[in-house]
């Protein structure tokens, strides 16, 4: 396998294609072992728990949360469906025997390239599209054009920091109430005479226009498209010695590179050319895409068809401790203590044994002390092995011409949009908080995180800080982790850190809410019993180990139905059920006991019955 993913590393494919072909590899090889469908969300867990992901691979956008080889993952899936390589359905993606000869006969680049043949052929199949509307058509999304600067002297670039960037630097363009501000700005500054009309509409729609999960299409001259991507960050002002402080983070897809033979490129550096529908779709055609599905896919967090509905669906509106206690397995006055330590400690870590949703609650506990949904004041990441400082505060970056600039870490940037809004509490999730080396990640700020130790009074100066800089953590923001306690992997939390948060322990819920809930999703009675019966009398028998402990417990979550309530099909319980059992709670039970095949045997019976 490792000859194969070199291969793949080493194959002139674009970045991300690099990405997408290794995880469609692992996903379909993984597929092609099993019996049953298997749910999206267990492909994804079985890569992360078995691949060595790289830096690049466990990138997480800014603005949505999303990891890219797991979007990517889901994005390519797209391809395979149609190429009749996997299926998608209710109850989760499967090999078929197409895929499996294919992939047998030729191998994984071959597999992943005639995919995206086969998928653009569909493309070119299916009926025109009836276009009447085109704004209401592309309204959540729209389709730029950019130049990367003269003779796309930037594209490297571009290409290599995963960004466009456009110049005229009138300082923060989203301080702009319109176009016409940006122009008066650029007249001030450099020339009265002059109108900066596209200038100036450049600038305007770059920083307030555009929008995450828009396409953009990087062209050069007038005859030649070099690549398209989406859109994964918000706009952000950065000054810099070319004199392009404007920019946005980019996913680039594809960067085959066509020719224009119809007509000309327009010349100007941004162009919106969603309204031009014909356009659009003759440049479809030609790059072998859909944008709107680009876009659609992105901002569904890579979701596949068995997808829709997730966790994340149904953003914005008010969010009470009521509304958190309708989502999760948790009792009013423990929902109540948690709330009131998070406000007063600031930092809490929700611990547990797998299965347990510490990352749901993690997201609903925020929202409820917000009092509001609102995704704006939350932001999540992952740590791992690999995760720095550098990552997470501060640190040089390559820049272009072999130089390095400083770059300010996601944490410094939440900081600083936090401090603009004082008056409203905002919320930093780290999921698999113990995977990082902490006191490595943390630096300088493991004083700073302490309650008492928040706002400009006990600011200090950072590693990379410049003469006269200084930092601090405004006092509302606030920091929730998520830790496995079955993960022998780990070492503990460092004490100096375990003593500035406070710990809550998050545990199997198999009680009568749970019941409840199961029963809404549509499992039968008998088969609630027999679940809630056999995982109590497996956790207790975990307890009892000593070798293992109540931290190894096995949790509710591998049962519940956080997406469309389509979990437990009618007529197909008990194959759903042994499914579970199969693929996701038998593994985990034999790593438990990786040096007592029979016991695992014996509690992976018993679960079976």
């Amino acid at each position: 396998m490792e000859d194969i993913f070199e291969n793949i590393l080493e194959s002139d494919m674009a970045p991300s294609k690099k990405v997408g072909c290794r995880m469609m590899t692992l996903a379909f090889d993984f597929l092609s072992k099993q019996d049953a469908p298997i749910r999206s969300a267990s492909i994804t867990e079985h890569i992360r728990n078995t691949a060595v992901l790289t830096a690049h691979e466990l990138v997480r956008f800014e603005k949505t949360g999303y990891i890219r080889w797991e979007s990517l993952l889901h994005f390519y899936s797209i391809d395979y469906v149609k190429a009749g390589f996997i299926t998608k359905e209710k109850a989760g993606w499967s090999s078929t025997e197409k895929g499996r000869q294919f992939r047998q006969a030729n191998g994984p680049i071959a597999m992943f390239n005639q995919a995206g043949v086969l998928y653009r052929d569909w493309k070119k199949a299916r009926p025109a599209k009836k276009v009447q509307e085109p704004e209401l058509e592309w309204s959540k999304s729209r389709v730029w054009l950019i130049a990367p600067g003269r003779g796309a002297r930037y594209w490297n670039q571009f290409k290599d920091q995963e960004e466009i960037n456009i110049g005229w630097d009138v300082g923060d363009a989203s301080q702009y109430s319109d176009e016409e501000a940006v122009r008066l700005a650029m007249r001030r500054k450099w020339d009265p005479e002059k109108s900066y009309r596209n200038d100036g509409l450049a600038v305007y729609q770059f920083a307030q226009v555009m929008q995450v999960g828009d396409v953009v299409i990087a062209k050069k001259g007038n005859s030649t498209y070099l690549a398209y991507g989406v859109v994964v960050s918000d706009y952000r002002y950065e000054e810099r010695a070319n004199d392009h402080p404007n920019i946005r983070n980019v996913m680039w897809i594809d960067d085959s590179g066509w020719e224009e033979t119809e007509q000309e490129i327009v010349m100007k550096t941004l162009t919106d050319i969603t309204k031009y529908p014909t356009y659009v779709e003759r440049l479809e055609t030609l790059f072998g895409t859909v944008f709107s599905e680009v876009s659609e896919n992105f901002l569904a967090g890579g979701a596949g068809p068995d997808d829709h509905g997730s966790e994340e669906s149904g953003s914005g509106g008010p969010y009470s401790i009521d509304s958190l206690l309708s989502e999760v397995f948790m009792e009013r006055s423990e929902a109540e203590e948690l709330l009131e330590v998070l406000r007063r400690k600031k930092n809490i870590i929700l611990q547990g044994p797998p299965g347990t949703g510490k990352t749901f609650i993690a997201k609903r506990l925020a929202y409820a002390a917000m009092g509001h949904k609102d995704k704006g004041r939350l932001e999540m990441v992952q740590f791992h092995q690999s995760y720095s400082y550098e990552d997470f505060i501060q640190g040089f970056r390559p820049a272009t011409g072999g130089q390095f600039e400083r770059k300010d870490g996601i944490f410094l940037r939440f900081c600083e949009k936090a401090r603009s809004m004082p008056e409203k509490d905002h919320f930093f999730v780290i999921d698999e908080i113990n995977r990082g080396n902490l006191s490595k990640i943390f630096g300088e700020l493991m004083m700073l995180i302490e309650a008492d130790k928040r706002g400009d009074s006990h600011r200090v100066q950072l590693t990379y800080s410049g003469k006269g800089e200084h930092f601090s953590i405004p006092s509302n923001v606030h920091i929730i982790g998520t830790m496995n306690t079955a993960d022998r992997s780990l070492a503990m939390v460092d004490y100096a850190l375990r003593r500035r948060f406070a710990f809550f322990n998050m545990p199997p819920r198999f009680g009568s809410r749970f019941r409840a809930q199961m029963k809404a999703d549509g499992c039968p009675a008998p088969l609630i019993d027999q679940i809630t019966n056999r995982l109590n009398a497996l956790n207790v028998s975990i307890t009892g180990d000593s070798s293992l402990g109540q931290g190894f417990n096995v949790g509710h979550s591998y049962f519940i139905d956080s997406e469309d309530g389509q979990l437990w099909p009618n007529g197909k319980e008990d194959e759903v059920f042994t499914a579970i059992i199969k693929h996701e709670i038998a593994p985990l039970l034999e790593e438990y006991w990786f040096d007592n095949a029979g016991k695992a045997k014996e509690e992976i019976d018993k679960l079976n019955g």
